[in-house]
C-alpha cells in the first residue's frame, strides 16, 4: 500500500514551522482529527487524513478534471491542508493524484483508546503518527507508524477501536 501521500509536502512545511519538532514521547493528535475534517468538511471525499504530534493534516480530493493535452482520460486533483494551533491551512496548490479515498462522514475512531494495545504489547513503542487512508472499498483504514525499543519503525494496521490487525516492519 502506497502510503504517506502528503509527506514529502507535509515534511517540508512542519520542519520549517517547527524547528526541531515534537518530543518523541508525545502521541500524535488524534483528538484533533474530528474538528480538523468537521472544519474542512464531513462530505468531502479523502486520500488521507494524517495526526502527528503537533496537528492533522489533510489530503482531499478534489474535481476530476481533463488531461491538459487532449489525450483521452482524466485525473484527480488533489490539495494539502494542515490543522494546527486552531487553524486550518492549505499548504498545497492542487496537484494529480490517484488512490483509494473514503468520506470524511466514515471516520470512526476512538481519539481516547486508539494507542492503548499499542503502547500495552509493543514494549516501549513511541508512536509516531496515525495515518487515515482509502481502501478499494470506500472505508476508511487506521494505521500507526511506531518506534519500537530497538529502533526500528513498525507499521500497524489497526481498527477504529485500536485493536492490532496486522504489524510490518517498515
Amino acid at each position: 500500500m502506497i502510503r504517506r501521500f502528503a509527506s514529502l509536502i507535509l515534511a517540508a512545511a512542519v520542519m520549517s514551522a517547527c524547528g526541531t519538532g515534537a518530543e518523541p514521547t508525545d502521541l500524535p493528535r488524534v483528538d484533533l482529527i474530528d474538528e480538523a475534517v468537521s472544519r474542512l468538511g464531513r462530505d468531502l471525499e479523502y486520500f488521507e487524513v494524517a495526526a502527528d504530534a503537533s496537528g492533522v493534516t489533510l489530503v482531499v480530493r478534489l474535481v476530476e478534471v481533463a488531461a491538459d493535452d487532449g489525450a483521452s482520460g482524466s485525473g484527480v486533483l488533489a490539495e494539502v491542508h494542515r490543522f494546527e494551533d486552531g487553524t486550518l491551512a492549505r499548504i498545497s496548490e492542487p496537484v494529480e493524484a490517484d488512490g483509494a479515498f473514503f468520506s470524511g462522514a466514515e471516520i470512526d475512531l476512538d481519539p481516547s483508546g486508539i494507542f492503548d494495545r499499542v503502547l500495552e504489547e509493543l514494549d516501549a513503542a513511541t508512536v509516531l503518527d496515525l495515518a487515515i487512508q482509502g481502501s478499494p472499498d470506500g472505508q476508511p483504514v487506521y494505521d500507526a507508524r511506531v518506534r519500537g525499543s530497538r529502533g526500528g519503525i513498525l507499521l500497524v494496521l489497526l481498527g477504529a477501536d485500536g485493536r492490532i490487525l496486522g504489524v510490518q516492519a517498515e
